[in-house]
Formats: C-alpha cells, structure tokens, sequence
C-alpha cells in the first residue's frame, strides 16, 4: 500500500469502520490456533456492535468480515494479520512483524500498524546506467517499476554522437568524453522526472557509477549497485536496492533518536501523549517517534483528550496514538516506529518540531 492509497484511506470517515488485528504464524501445518483467535476476535467484535450501531448494521458488518476471513489462507500467513471492514470496503493485509490481539471500532481504520507497514520502506528511485538500455525506474521495497516518461529508456546513441572512428588518432579521448557526456546527460534527464526529493538508487558499471558520482552533484544518491543490469532484471535489481533503503531507512531512525535528544535544549522537541497531541494538530510535528505497539484510548472534554482505560464508554477515541499518526502523516511529516522500551525515558512517544 503506498502513500497516496494511505492517505485516502485516513481521509475516509465512516462509521462504524472494524478493525481487526492478531498475532500470527508464518507457515503451519495447523491452523486451530489462528482459527480460534479468529474466533474469538470475531465474538468480541460481535459485543461491541450491539453496544455501538444497530441490528443491521452489525448483521451486514460481520457479514463482511466473515466473508474476508473466509478468504484468507492461514496456514500461510506472516507475523500478523489485519482486517478492516467498513460499508466500502473489506480487506485483509499480511504484516511481516507481531501485531497485538486488538478489534477497533471507529469512524476510520486503525491505520497505525498500516502506516509502520509502509515506513518500513520508502519510495525511491532507481537510474539504471546501461549504455544500450538506460532507464529510471520507482521503486517501493522490491518492486521495481518503469518510470513513464519521454526521456527513458534510451542508449547512448539518443544523444551522444561519436566523431572518431576506433583506431584512429584521437578516438580513445573522444570516446571518453562521450561517456561522460553520456553520464551528464542520464543525470539531466533523471532530474527533469524527478519528484518529492526522493531518495536515489544508481545501478551500472564500476566506470559508469563512479563517473556519476564524479560529474553530478546529486544530493539524494544514497547507494550504487555495481554490475551490466537491462530492464529485464529488476528482481535481482529490486532486491539489492531494498537492502541499500533498509540500512538508509535504520541510519534514518538512529539519526533522527539522536536529534531528538539533542533537541531539548533547543525547545525544538517534546515528549508524551498530550503534549505531543496538541504540538501535532498545531502543525508543528516534522519527526514523530513512537514505540512499537503503544496503543492508549481516550475521550475529549472540551477539545482536550483526556486518557481513558474503558473503551466501552460513551464517545472514546479507541487509540489516541494512531489519531496522532494519522495527523502527522496527512501533515507530510516522518514517523519512525522504535522497538519496546527504546523511548521508555520519553514516555514512548516524542516529537521534533518544525518551529
């Protein structure tokens, strides 16, 4: 799910909108285990609805997600499972990490561990340098995607032309010069699709990358793959250049915990739930941090929230964390998911401010 399909699914109000969520098994050979919490996901979600919308309503939600669960193959599964289920639409997604056992009714999605699912990679792109087969492509984790544009793909021969003939006087420096034009020009080219400053993946030759890096003064280059790639290999390409984003992604987060710390002095930096609610809807989060998991409900008095336990009260927003996800993230700001225990200090939330 990529950022534009996240973001119309934070836009969506509609209620009730369930969200089912579970620990799972990878691969198993018995599946009871799953079924059962299913089971009993499905049960406590039944409960709830009677407490919160009508008969009908319920009857046709559970319907649904009945109909999602009978899609799923759980003897195949990840390291956790999401449904979501609202009158548009149904749907169910593999996490490759632990979810907790969590059933969420609201007038949109829990869409926090959809958003941890998304920032476990990034959009990027990837110029391949081939001589005879240069192209861009967009990449998110290891899906690799022709760039449509009227500058990609093409060869060398598109835009240099070659004045010498081999063998004769000169034709070794001419040669040179038109690899290098060559070079220049992929990176003109690059430049004139590219987009949101993303991140940047060059492939090719020894000779060809380090000339790129040379001649172009590209701010977003985070990593070279060396080696002859064309355009029919973007598996082996997509691998290599989701291992170059996952280290970028880790830098990243230990970057940006640094920053945070060393921000206090500043006033450019905040801590806990309610401080960072009230910096977050001012517009003021560039970099949110949270922990793993972190899941609190909450119910406003006034246009303060005002931290709960029973989410079966009247009016309670089921997880204020998410709520604050979602604002950031509609707000184009970062958010970076810590493991357990890693913001204990900052009571498992922080912010770096943009002002």
């Amino acid at each position: 799910m990529l950022k534009n399909e996240l973001l119309n699914l934070q836009r969506e109000k509609v209620y009730p909108s369930v969200t089912l969520l579970l620990p799972t098994t990878r691969i198993t050979v018995d599946a009871n285990k799953e079924k059962i919490l299913l089971k009993n996901l499905v049960n406590e979600l039944e409960e709830k609805l009677k407490q919160k919308v009508n008969r009908k309503d319920a009857e046709e939600i559970l319907e649904k997600v009945n109909n999602v669960i009978s899609e799923i193959d759980l003897f195949h599964l990840s390291d956790g499972l999401g449904i979501f289920v609202n009158e548009r639409r149904a749907f169910y997604i593999k996490f490759p990490f632990s979810v907790p056992q969590m059933v969420v009714i609201d007038d949109t999605f829990e869409t926090k561990y959809l958003i941890k699912q998304y920032s476990r990679s990034i959009e990027y792109f990837l110029l391949n340098l081939n001589e005879k087969d240069t192209n861009l492509f967009k990449g998110f984790g290891e899906v690799l995607e022709p760039y449509k544009s009227d500058n990609f793909p093409y060869t060398i021969e598109d835009v240099v032309d070659l004045k010498y003939e081999q063998g004769t006087w000169g034709y070794e420096s001419a040669q040179l010069e038109r690899i290098r034009q060559y070079v220049r020009e992929s990176f003109k080219r690059y430049k004139k699709n590219s987009e949101d400053n993303l991140p940047l993946i060059v492939a090719g030759v020894n000779k060809l990358v380090s000339l790129f890096e040379e001649l172009n003064d590209c701010k977003n280059l985070i990593g070279k793959i060396e080696g002859s790639y064309t355009s029919d290999d973007l598996a082996e390409l997509g691998k290599k250049a989701n291992k170059i984003i996952e280290k970028y992604l880790n830098d990243q987060k230990e970057k940006y915990l640094n920053e945070f710390k060393e921000s206090f002095g500043y006033k450019k930096s905040a801590f806990g739930l309610l401080d960072v609610w009230n910096l977050a809807n001012q517009g003021r989060v560039d970099v949110l941090l949270v922990e793993e998991n972190y899941h609190q409900p909450a119910k406003f008095e006034g246009d303060q929230p005002v931290l709960v336990q029973n989410t079966n009260e009247p009016y309670v927003i089921e997880d204020l964390v998410d709520e604050i996800i979602e604002i950031v993230f509609t707000q184009k700001g970062e958010v970076y998911f810590y493991e357990e225990g890693k913001l204990k200090d900052y009571q498992r939330i922080g912010a770096i401010l943009r002002y």
